[in-house]
């Protein structure tokens, strides 16, 4: 079977290293396997998909989805992932989350600007409130 997910070593502490979420986490699911992940509140659960999503960085180990990392835009296209509470990135204007969802989406790059432009303009975003940071 092909190896679709591979998670070696995975580290990852919160409050300046005192409290562990996950330690040494290691797994394989081959393609076409289902998985489940169980486990009561606090054992790490939210922190592990959070570093399979590319969300949260490990302190240690790596984590391989057909071989590419959790960052690259074939995974994040082929993942989907609802959070309990939505938040955005505080770096990340409307222009720049629009563009990287249309890219997500597999869209060309040579319509890109135009389809963002139209976007900002439908949801009724003036021009010079489009650099704005979302909060």
């Amino acid at each position: 079977m092909t190896c679709a997910l591979e998670v070696e070593g995975l580290r990852k502490t919160w409050s300046g290293g005192k409290v562990r979420a996950l330690d040494g986490i290691s797994l394989q699911v081959n393609a076409g396997e289902v998985f489940g992940l169980i486990g009561p509140n606090g054992a790490g659960k939210t922190t592990l998909m959070s570093c399979l999503l590319g969300l949260v960085r490990a302190d240690e180990g790596s984590v391989r989805f057909d071989g590419r990392g959790p960052d690259d835009l074939e995974v994040r296209r082929a993942t989907g992932y609802l959070p309990e509470r939505l938040a955005f990135d505080r770096w990340t204007t409307g222009r720049g989350f629009l563009a990287h969802q249309h890219a997500l989406a597999g869209q060309p790059s040579r319509t890109r600007k135009a389809d963002v432009e139209a976007g900002l303009d439908r949801v009724g975003l003036a021009p010079e409130s489009r650099g704005l940071q979302l909060r």
